[in-house]
């Protein structure tokens, strides 16, 4: 059975950093080794050129709850390597889960973690605001509207739900987990790899976003296309145009026709002519009325042509069905 007890002394993210944090030039490197009774945590922690890149692994002893104001006026790029956890912010509610990555900026909020986990692991690289806006400024829609999000104030999470990390930022941030450099070396080493895991986020999101819109434009075209078919529908005695019937549903006639096709397996006017044949088909198995009325009912242009058109798909003349 999971516990969940409170607790305000974990270090769970962050140990207490330098004054300087974000004004180191030189690579400052350091590895930290945190126990206490509920956790057993080994941070290591690089300082370099207004960027704060931090790895952490962590050993719970139980299913705790815990908070902790973010007081670092900093964009984080969140990597969750493996673990599940829960975040509250400000009344929303961040499940987190292994292999997962998020942009985030919560200066000034309180947050609320509770591990779901016994075992975590993560890495983030925070870079200063003046950082994160020169390196973004130019980019992509999707951090365009991260940056602009930034400058209106207040927490901005680039996600509500994290993404799933791709190969090619696995492959980074092992790459950044394993360095053997030292010194400059692996400053630059360091600084080109944030700087890639920076543009491989902006990427992975503007697709996430985009795909998300195709979906939310399809979804729009559906109901078009629904509504169209409801259109013809009721008013099968007198049907409009193509051109009618896509202004009514706000559609251009082409696309009208590409997924009326696509949604149903028949054009529009084939689907309204197969649609009418089945209706009369039930008025004559009925009984209760002459074949002239149903034609005329149901928009032919005479019981000829509705005859035609019935005997081609069932068989038979509407009369002998009738009888």
């Amino acid at each position: 059975m999971k516990s969940s007890v409170m607790r305000d002394d974990i270090p769970f993210h962050l140990p207490d950093r330098p004054a300087n944090v974000l004004q180191a030039v030189a690579l400052k490197e350091d590895t930290l080794i945190l126990p206490s009774a509920a956790v057993h945590s080994t941070i290591t922690q690089w300082l370099f050129d207004g960027i704060y890149m931090r790895h952490s692994v962590h050993h719970f002893n139980d299913y705790l709850s815990f908070s902790r104001k973010n007081e670092t006026d900093t964009i984080s790029l969140s990597f969750n390597i493996s673990g599940h956890t829960l975040i509250r912010q400000e009344g929303a509610l961040y499940e987190v889960r292994g292999q997962v990555h998020n942009i985030i900026y919560a200066n000034g909020y309180m947050n609320t973690f509770e591990n779901k986990s016994l075992d975590a692991e993560n890495l983030s690289i925070e870079f200063s605001r003046a950082a994160f806006l020169e390196l973004t400024a130019g980019s992509n829609d999707t951090m365009k509207r991260f940056a602009d999000r930034l400058l209106e104030g207040g927490p901005v999470v680039m996600g509500l739900q994290s993404l799933p990390t791709n190969a090619a930022i696995q492959r980074v941030l092992q790459e950044i987990i394993q360095c053997s450099f030292t010194g400059h070396l692996k400053k630059l080493f360091l600084l080109s790899k944030s700087i890639e895991l920076l543009v491989l986020q902006a990427d992975a999101w503007h697709q996430a976003f985009q795909y998300q819109e195709r979906q939310q434009y399809r979804r729009d075209d559906v109901e078009r296309i629904y509504y169209a078919r409801e259109y013809l529908i009721n008013n099968m005695e007198m049907p409009p145009s193509l051109s009618e019937l896509s202004r009514i549903v706000g559609m251009n006639e082409f696309k009208l026709k590409k997924k009326f096709k696509e949604e149903f397996n028949m054009t529009v006017f084939g689907y309204l002519a197969d649609y009418r044949l089945g209706v009369a088909r039930s008025f004559l198995e009925d009984g209760n009325k002459a074949v002239g009325e149903i034609a005329y009912e149901l928009g032919y242009s005479s019981p000829q042509h509705f005859s035609a058109a019935f005997r081609k798909k069932y068989g038979i003349a509407p009369s002998e069905l009738k009888k």
